[in-house]
């Protein structure tokens, strides 16, 4: 049942389950976004957040999260934590926080890698 059926990657793959949950919120009750790529087309999943309906994360299990390392340079990493901590914020205003039903992480220096994930 949809309660017990998730879905989650990483980078790319952890977008990927944010654009299947919005998708096909009917079918997953639980999504798990490891270092997802949010810079990707300008944005576009935060856009998700800030500008659409977002019943589709209703009664939903949503685990995202960001190492502070994430990033070919110094730059790069503090734009992946500006997104991921607007995402954060985001969910957050959108009253999502309820316990465990969301988590938003960030782990200290873990990097874009399989190691850290």
């Amino acid at each position: 049942d949809r309660a017990d059926t998730g879905i989650g990657g990483s980078s790319l793959g952890g977008l990927i389950s944010l654009q299947v949950l919005r998708e096909a919120s009917g079918t997953f009750g639980k999504c798990m976004c490891m270092s997802p790529t949010l810079g990707w087309n300008d944005e576009e999943a935060i856009r998700w957040l800030e500008q659409e309906d977002t019943a589709w994360l209703s009664d939903t299990k949503l685990w995202i999260d960001m190492g502070t390392k994430e990033g070919s340079s110094q730059q790069v990493q503090f734009a992946n934590q500006a997104r991921i901590d607007r995402a954060a914020e985001l969910l957050k205003n959108l009253g999502l926080v309820h316990g465990k039903e969301y988590q938003a992480k960030k782990y200290q220096d873990a990097l874009h890698n399989e190691q850290a994930w």
